[in-house]
């Protein structure tokens, strides 16, 4: 079993995590008013799948990258 998800590049301090998931697909958006984050020019989404043997250790790694 495989998972998928998405990553948002701008709400990580720690970028290194994307080198131990398989990017699917990379999309950027354009930041608007209603995204309350006027210090940012675009979010970076990468589509993501994570093997089931390494998504407990990705998620932490994850959670310790978070911004």
């Amino acid at each position: 079993m495989t998972y998928k998800g998405t990553i948002i590049e701008e709400g990580l301090e720690e970028k290194s995590v994307l080198t131990d998931v398989k990017i699917l697909s990379t999309k950027t958006e354009e930041v608007m008013e209603e995204h309350q984050t006027p210090w940012l020019r675009q979010w970076t989404l990468y589509s993501v799948e994570i093997p089931e043997e390494k998504a407990k250790e990705v998620a932490e790694k994850i959670s310790q990258a978070l911004g």
